[in-house]
């Protein structure tokens, strides 16, 4: 892939990771080796801080493919996690996109890659 194509990439990407800070981006993190099967989202919330976690599966255009699982849980006594689905197209992924994000009085971290699946 062309430098500027990847700079592209790592730019339109970037929208679909939560970040806090705008200056943040997406990082190219090279060739991940291992079978990627789906995506999923964690949004874990607590009194002062949120956690945001997600390995998502990209085609070759950087658009999400298959099934996204979004599990949203809280620190709340007696309040069950919940699921929720989103659906695209089903083609081969060719990316697995990774962030982390989390915010509280402690720390404030946060980041993203993009690896090309082999």
């Amino acid at each position: 892939m062309e430098k500027y194509e990847l700079e592209k990439l790592l730019k339109d990407v970037k929208s679909l990771v939560p970040f806090r800070d705008k200056n943040c981006k997406v990082e190219w993190g090279g060739f991940h080796h291992a079978t990627a099967k789906e995506s999923w989202t964690v949004v874990h919330r607590w009194q002062g801080g949120i956690e945001k976690e997600g390995h998502l599966l990209l085609d070759g255009y950087g658009n999400l493919v298959g099934e996204v699982v979004h599990c949203y849980s809280s620190g709340v006594a007696g309040v069950e996690p919940h699921e929720e689905v989103e659906k695209y197209p089903e083609v081969k992924p060719h990316y697995l996109l990774y962030y982390w994000v989390v915010n509280d009085q402690m720390r404030h971290e946060e980041y993203a890659y993009l690896y090309e699946l082999a």
